[in-house]
């Protein structure tokens, strides 16, 4: 599950994490992928225009 938005959402989209000098699986994790990804920007677009309306500077690095 991944926590976008203060919510969280499933995906079935996972990785194993590999220790390189084992090769043993040491987890297996949750990524996001293209839906999440437009969410996540749709959202991070949306939080920009409120601050811009309270007069904040906004800066995306």
């Amino acid at each position: 599950m991944l926590y976008i938005n203060g919510e969280w959402i499933n995906t079935d989209n996972q990785m194993d994490v590999i220790n390189p000098a084992t090769g043993e699986i040491i987890q297996t994790i949750t990524v996001g992928g293209r839906a999440e990804k437009k969410r996540l920007l749709a959202q991070e677009q949306h939080s920009k225009l409120g601050k811009r309306q309270l007069g904040m500077n906004v800066v995306i690095t």
